[in-house]
Formats: C-alpha cells, structure tokens, sequence
C-alpha cells in the first residue's frame, strides 16, 4: 500500500483533464441557424474568447509576481550584504554600539518595507486579474419626459 505524498503547500492533487476543443465543437455548420441560436452560438464564442483571455492574464499575472518575489530576495541580498558589511567595520565604542542598533533596525525595516511593497503590488495585479475582459452591457435609463421634450 502505497502512502499519498502531502503537497507542502497542502493543496489538493491537480487531475489532469485534457482539453476540450470547446472552441472548435461549436463551429460546426452555423449556415442558416435560427437568429436565435445564431445568438446563442456568438455569445458563446465571445465568452470561450474571455475565458482564454482570462487563462492567459492568469499565467501572465503569476509570472509578473513570481518576478517581484525573485527581485524582492535579490535586493534584500544585495542590501542586507551592504548593511552587514558597514556593521563589521572597525569602529571605536559608543560609535560602534550606535551603528550595530542602526543596521540591525536597517534590516527590519528593509525587510517589512519590501514585503508590504510585494504585497501591494501582487493585489494590484490580482486586480486586473480579477477585472472583467466582458463587462456587462449598460442598459440605457428611458428617457424622462422633459428629455423627450427637449432632446
């Protein structure tokens, strides 16, 4: 008996479904449909269409933040290095107890700083990942009375 192999993240086992060609069933022979399943049919397109769009914004996206993250450790490296290296030069005394309290709080500071600045900027393409590519159709209000009246 075999043992399931825990995901680290705890997530759930992806199952590998294969694709359906959604696209290409449903083009089969649209002359002479009845207007309203010729409707049906362009709906669907246009919806097939948002969805590959949105799958595609989607690996975009992650591949944006997965960026931010690597240039995120990368600097604080780059920084923290720099710090650390200022820190373990000679000095004299209270000069070099000021400087060790300085760049121990330096660090922290980098270190929040550049995760509340990762943070805001995956939400912010969380959100334009999130935004529609097929907005609603805004209906217009009837015109009112003096409107018809007066244009």
């Amino acid at each position: 008996m075999s043992k399931k192999k825990e995901s680290p993240l705890e997530l759930a086992p992806l199952d590998q479904a294969p694709s359906s060609g959604f696209s290409k069933d449903i083009a089969i022979f649209t002359d002479n449909l009845p207007e309203d399943e010729q409707r049906i049919l362009d709906e669907c397109g246009k919806e097939v269409l948002v969805m590959d769009g949105n799958r595609a914004k989607t690996i975009f996206a992650i591949d944006q933040i997965a960026e931010i993250h690597k240039h995120s450790v990368v600097t604080f490296e780059d920084t923290t290095a720099f710090i650390l290296a200022i820190k373990d030069e000679q000095l004299d005394g209270e000069q070099k107890v000021y400087m060790d309290e300085f760049c121990i709080r330096s660090v922290q500071v980098l270190g929040r700083h550049i995760f509340s600045i990762m943070e805001v900027g995956a939400a912010n393409i969380g959100k334009e990942v999130h935004r529609s590519l097929y907005p609603p159709i805004e209906q217009q209000k009837p015109k009112g009375f003096l409107q018809k009246l007066f244009g």
